[in-house]
This record gives C-alpha cells, structure tokens and sequence, in this order.
C-alpha cells in the first residue's frame, strides 16, 4: 500500500511539474493517469480541464470542468474555464452564462478582464450581420487551428459567413474577404481528404473572384481546383480517368492565365504541375504531352539542389517522365536534385507528395538492382505520413479502405522483398496487409464526444452549404446550364443525405467492444500446407510506377515485377478502351503465359491482392484450364480433415421476398436445417447463438444510407426496426460460424453502393469469428442463384469430407465457371 502511494504521489509530481511548466500535452497524460488513483482530487480534476481545453480535448475538458462546478459553484476560475471549453465548441449561449458567473465571483481586480471575455462571447453568440461579428469569428477560428481542430474550425467559418452583411457590388473589399473565405473553407477540406466540399467552396469563391477581376487570384484558383479534382480521382479508382482529365483542364486554364499576365515564376510551376499530372494518366506519346514537355525542359537547370518551388515542379515533371520511359539513372538526378524543396515545404499536399517522391525513387532504385537501398526510401515515405495530419484532427468521419500512399508503401516493400528473394517477407507483407485492416476494424466504430463534437459542427457547416449550393442552382437555371444544374442538383441530394447519416452518428450508442485478438497473419509455409496439389494463390499489388505478381503453391513461391502500372489499368477499365485493354491484357498475358507462371493454369487459382484490380486479373485466366475464384486477403483457414458436413447445420435466413423455399431434399434432416421466415426474421433469432458447426445462410438486402460504410445495413424481410442490422454491430458480435453465405442484394432506393462496402462486409462476418464467407454478386439473378445454392447444399449433405471450399468449387463448376461467387477465407482439406 505504501509503495502504490509513493507511486501515486511520484505521479502526482510530475504531472504538476509539467504543468506549471505549461507544457500541457505531456501534462494532461499524466493528470489523468493520477486521476485514475485519485478521483476526489480536486486540484487535479481543475488543473486536467485546463489542460484539456488547451490542447483541443475540447470534450475531455467540459466533462471535468462540469463535475467541479456541480461539486463547489463557488471558484470563478472554474467557471472561466468551463465558459472557455463551452465557448470552444460553439455552446455560445451557455458559454455566456458561465463567464457571467465567473465575472460574478471574481475579485474586483479581475472583474474588468472577465467583462471583456463577456462581451467577446456576446459577440459569437449575436447573430446580427455586420463585418465586426464577422471578424469575431475569423479570430475565434484561429483557437481551433492551433488545437488541429479543423471540423470547429470550419464551422466557425461558417458562423463568419453567416453574419457577413450586405454590401455592394463596388465593395472591392467585402468581395475580396468573403473570396478568400470561400478558398480557405476549400483549402481545409482538403486538408481533410474531402475533395467534394472543397470543390463546392472554390466554384462559389470563383464567382467573386471573377467579380473582382483578379486575373492572378483566378489562376491560383484554377490550381486548387485541379488539385482537388486529383484527390477526387485519387479517391475513386471508377473515376479515375476523368476525374484526372478535369485536373489537368483546370491546370491547362491556370497555366493559359500565367501566360497572358506574363507571370514566368508562376507558368514554370503550372507547366510542371500539369506535365506532372498529365503523365500520371496519359502516354507520354500523346501529342499534347510530348509538347508540353518540350517546354518544360527548357525550365529544368542541369544541376541541383532546387529550393524554389517553380523549379522544382518543373524538374519533378520531367523527372516523372523519365522514370515512365525507363530512363531510371536520369528519373534519379532529377528527383534527388528536387528533394530539397519539398523536404523544407511547410504544405500539406507538398508532405504527400514528398512521399510519392521517395516512393518513386523506391522504385527506380529497385529497377537499379539496389533493393535494399529502396526500402530505406519506403521507410522515409512512412516517416512522412505522420507529418501530413500534423495540422490535423484524425477523428474524422470516411475511415475506411486504405490510402492510395499506404498501398504504394505495400507495394513498393512488396517488390524490393521480392528482388530481394525474401519469400517469408514478401508473402507476410500481403498477409498483413489484410489481417492489419481486420484489427483496424475497431477504430471504425469506436464513438466518443470529439467524433459527436466533429458530427455536430459538419452537420452546421454542411447545413450552410445547402444554402450556398441552391443559390448556385438558381443561377445555373437562371443562364439554363443543365449540365452545372444537375451537378449542383447532384451536391444538393449528397449534402442532404449527408447531414441525415451526421445526426445519426450522433445518436449512436457509445460502444464497449470485446477484447478480441487480433487474426495473426498466416506464415508462407502454412499458407503452403493449406493448399492442396491442384490449387494455387495468385497475389497482385499495384501503384502508379508497376505492379507485382505472385503465384504460390505447396512446394513453391515466385514472382515477377512488371512495368505496367494503375495509368495502364485505369484506363482501360474506365473507358472501354478495348485496345488499350488488350495492351495491358497482353502484357499481364505474356508473364502467365511463361514459365513458373504457366504451370498454373490447369490448376484451381485463387486471385487475391489489390481489390480495384481482381476481376481483371481473374479474367486473364479465363480460356485456360485454370478455374479461378476471387479472394480480397488470403487469411486462410485450414480445415480438419476429419471435419464431417453431414454434421454442419444449416440456419437459412430467407430475408428476400424472391429467395427459393425449396434448396433443400425432402429427406434432409429438419433438425440440420433450420429456415428462418416471415415472423421469425428478427436479429435475436437470426444472429443469436450461431455454433462453430453452423453454416448461416443470410438471405438480406443491403442498404448503404450513409457515406459513413460502417452505418450501413443489412435488411431482413421488411426491414423494419428489429429486422435492420447496422454493419457497426458486427464488431462487437461473436458470430463463430463455420461459414457465412451472404446472399444479398442491394436495396431499390439505395443510393450507388460503394464498391469498398463488397469487401468490408465479409471482413467484419470474419472479424465476428466467421471461419469462412461466401458471398454472392448483389446484382446476380435469382434462378442463377437457386442453381448454384442447389449444387452446393446438395453436396455438403451428402456427409463426405470434402471442404466447404470444395464444394463451392464443385458447384460453380455446374455454372459454367461463373466468376461472381466469391471466397473469403479459404478452407482446403489435402485430399
């Protein structure tokens, strides 16, 4: 007892000690780690809220501040506070009653200071519009620029603009603030990787800024424009192609504008910027390319280092165009020449892509035969990272998915491993890239008040939007620009469904989830002993400078590193480009079609990997022997060979009105198969103490109401209240079935589903204890449907040992091969 109170006290210390130093983000740690010992510890219950509040825990501090004024009302200084972390989160009119009270108490001496913060807070809270409570807010926002708070301070723009008053069309200054208001809002969101928003701000802001007449502030205009359309191609693989065409218009027009004002620093930098981003979607022998670039080189300096930032772009251009045509020593000098810039660059976008630099120069490195120099530039891209969310709150909403850096991180380790030879490294990069996004599942739904905080201000500012975006609206009707109109339209219906799913994330319940152990990544040789003679695991990864292709079976395990990269895939996939389809077929085709890579097309190939690109690559084997099946992560699950189906229940969930009732022989045992309909389609009986023996066979309807993917649900029969399962209550469930069967379909009035939500839905079934998930193409027919499920049940009842995998194989083997049954999670028995 001594020692924990010579501890306790030896706590206590320290956190003081840091706290009287104002250092607050060691401080506030350790306060609350002494307040785990010591509750009623009142000096150090008011020192934490301090410190909370001055570190952005804006939550954590009125939580604390409350409890001590609800104990003793009687200290001014804990009514400031609290005022303070009230007024922080834009509870002004309480905020306004706290520091009454806490000028109330003072002492006459400080009576006056506290009256100022009054009428500070009166200002927030007056919604009358004039310029001086314009300015307020603006002020206010700064607080939350400092604490990485960037949803409050965002909302606190909007506030701004809220109260902007009324002025003339000759008010050079209103237009010219309210301009840079709008950019700043843009500049935030994509801050925050939300390029939609971002581009909503910047065409409102281009309208004051042609109102202006600002040729310079149009140009950098059009600059942030193409980069958030990057971002937005960047962020959908589907429209990656054209979304990539729009930020290379909106370069081409700033660049146009820096040439007719003569601005030289600025039309080296858009030159190098659009050479850059044409050369990440086009081939350099497109003509407009090839002219561009011809210009551009003449920017680029024969030595380095390049410290100014125009320069840099250029250099970075024509070094992006040497590494694509293979000229790796030249691609090195220029990119190393360009480093220093963007090294010393404060810019978050400049941070991004810092990485890809060092990501490239990876690439050339191992294209150099020097692997083990590449993975030093890997490991410097992931030092980055951090620094891209420095200024950052990372309680944001859309965490799901990889980032398009962390999977060119994958892939650059992936190739260097593989010219390395280290086989155990290379296949446990791609095991981990799976088991690593199933233990981040958690963090997906975890609800805390900073996420309710950063729901409440969206919901504001989005709010606020809404308005912007009809007044836009009205202007496009007004000239009859239908296609400006039915984008606006577009926004308008997104912005609103948006603030329908904020509400609900503020509504979620606070979740306590199971400890849970993480699913360990399989090693190379059990994933070997898994297979059996007939089967091999196909693994593609790719990014923008190549791809990798691995093959491995039972007594195997090679690869090959390839030159065709997402510009070669993208656009074919997204234009139809038949041609440019067979190129990059055949490239893919000529590694199969050779040796070690051959030798399997006769057998059973699983494809797994890089999840944009599978149903591609699977199509590569169609024509060949070779029966292909696809799998997003391998985290394969070795079955017992004396696993028995005949012992396997079914509980067959017949959610869907057009389900077939009769899958199964008469003479199947009732007590195996347990069919779920009309009154009994309610979770308690179709989630609740599912056996490890089980198949559930979950007959649903998918309905993505939200962007938030985790608040999506699966619907059962009418989809009323107790037949709504919301994708969050997986996480916490414990679902340890033999195999899942998701036979679902998306919902009539869904919005386009997400095509990440067909690989985060088997992920969390297996999160939840599924061994295994068979899931069906949303989209398939019904009587192809009732085909395959009679094949497949009428096999697992027969009471033979195959695998369930088996099985699935057999029976798809009767569909002619069809390709839209998929596996997570193999199971295979050495027969």
């Amino acid at each position: 007892m001594l020692t924990d109170q010579m501890e306790g006290q030896a706590l206590r210390e320290s956190a003081m000690a840091a706290y009287e130093k104002e250092d607050y983000e060691k401080a506030l740690p350790l306060l609350q780690d002494y307040l785990t010992l010591r509750r009623d510890d009142k000096e150090i219950t008011s020192r934490a809220g301090f410190a909370a509040k001055e570190t952005g825990a804006y939550e954590l501090a009125l939580q604390l501040l409350k409890s001590l004024v609800s104990q003793d009302d009687s200290n001014y200084y804990h009514w400031w506070w609290l005022s303070d972390a009230q007024r922080l989160l834009g509870h002004y009119e309480e905020a306004l009653a706290s520091i009454e009270q806490a000028r109330d108490l003072a002492p006459e001496n400080v009576r006056s200071e506290l009256n100022d913060y009054v009428q500070y807070t009166a200002k927030l809270k007056d919604q009358t519009p004039s310029w001086d409570n314009f300015d307020q807010h603006l002020d206010f926002s700064q607080r939350h620029r400092e604490h990485r708070r960037v949803r409050q301070q965002v909302e606190e723009y909007a506030r701004a603009l809220a109260v902007a008053p009324d002025y003339g069309l000759d008010n050079q200054d209103a237009i010219g603030r309210l301009a840079w208001l709008y950019q700043e809002l843009a500049i935030q969101y994509l801050y925050m990787d939300d390029p939609d928003p971002a581009i909503d701000y910047l065409m409102e802001a281009e309208q004051f800024l042609q109102e202006l007449q600002a040729s310079s502030e149009l140009m950098r205009q059009k600059q942030y424009l193409a980069i958030a359309w990057r971002q937005k191609a960047e962020n959908n693989s589907d429209e990656f192609q054209r979304n990539m065409q729009r930020s290379a218009d909106y370069w081409k027009a700033s660049l146009k504008t820096a040439l007719e004002t003569k601005d030289v620093v600025y039309q080296r930098y858009t030159q190098g910027r659009l050479l850059e981003t044409q050369c990440a979607f086009l081939p350099l022998s497109e003509p407009t390319v090839s002219t561009l670039r011809e210009s551009n080189l003449k920017e680029v300096p024969w030595q380095g280092p390049i410290n100014e930032f125009s320069v840099a772009e250029a250099v970075y251009g024509e070094g992006r165009c040497r590494a694509e045509e293979g000229d790796y020593a030249g691609a090195r000098i220029l990119l190393e020449m360009a480093l220093p810039y963007f090294e010393q660059s404060q810019y978050l976008t400049d941070k991004q892509r810092l990485a890809e630099i060092y990501l490239e120069l990876a690439y050339i490195l191992t294209k150099q035969d020097h692997p083990s120099e590449s993975l030093l530039w890997v490991e410097k891209a992931v030092d980055v990272l951090p620094q891209t969310r420095s200024q950052v709150s990372i309680h944001l909403f859309e965490e799901e998915g990889k980032t398009f850096i962390q999977e060119a991180i994958a892939t650059a380790r992936l190739r260097a491993y593989l010219a390395l030879d280290d086989k155990e490294k290379a296949f446990e990069l791609t095991e981990r890239c799976y088991s690593d996004h199933l233990a981040e599942l958690p963090a997906k739904v975890l609800m805390n008040e900073e996420r309710r905080s950063n729901a409440s201000s969206e919901i504001y500012a989005c709010t606020a939007r809404i308005s912007m975006l009809e007044g836009q609206l009205a202007k496009a009707n007004l000239v009859d620009d239908r296609e400006a109109a039915a984008t606006i339209e577009a926004r308008l219906k997104e912005s609103h469904e948006r603030i329908g799913w904020l509400e609900k994330t503020i509504q979620l319940p606070d979740f306590q989830l199971p400890n849970k152990q993480s699913r360990a990544p399989m090693t190379l040789q059990e994933m070997q002993n898994a297979l059996d003679d007939n089967t091999a695991y196909v693994v593609f990864f790719s990014d923008p400078w190549g791809s990798v292709l691995l093959g491995i079976t039972p007594d195997s395990f090679f690869g090959d590193l390839m030159d065709i990269n997402e510009k070669n895939l993208h656009a074919p996939l997204v234009s139809n480009d038949h041609d440019g389809a067979l190129e990059s077929g055949r490239g893919l085709r000529s590694v199969i079609e050779e040796p070690p890579f051959s030798d399997l097309l006769t057998k059973t190939i699983m494809v797994g990997g890089d999840s944009r690109f599978l149903p591609f690559i699977a199509s590569l084997f169609q024509g060949y022997d070779a029966s292909v099946d696809i799998h997003v992560g391998s985290s394969l699950t070795p079955v017992p060979s004396d696993t028995t189906n005949k012992n396997s229940t079914i509980r067959y969930v017949q959610g869907r009105e057009e389900m077939s009732a009769d899958l199964f022989e008469e003479e199947d045992d009732d007590n195996a198969i347990r069919a779920l309909t009309g009154d009994a389609l309610v979770l308690p009986k179709i989630i609740s103490d599912i056996q490890s023996n089980e198949i559930l066979h979950l007959g649903c309807t998918l309905y993505q109401s939200s962007p938030d993917l985790m608040q999506c649900e699966l619907l059962f029969g009418d989809g009323s209240e107790e037949r709504r399962l919301p994708l969050y209550r997986l996480v916490a469930m414990k679902l340890p079935a033999r195999l899942v069967v998701l036979d679902w379909a998306f919902a009539q009035d869904s919005p386009a589903p997400d095509p990440a939500l067909l690989t985060l839905v088997p992920e969390l079934f297996r999160y939840a204890g599924a061994a295994s998930v068979l899931v069906i193409d949303p989209e398939k027919t019904q009587l192809r449907r009732n085909a395959f499920f009679s094949a497949f049940y009428k096999g697992i009842r027969a009471g033979d040992t195959m695998s369930l995998f088996q099985h699935a194989y057999l029976a798809k083997k009767e569909m002619d091969r069809d390709h839209s049954f998929y596996w997570y999670g193999l199971s295979l028995v050495k027969q």
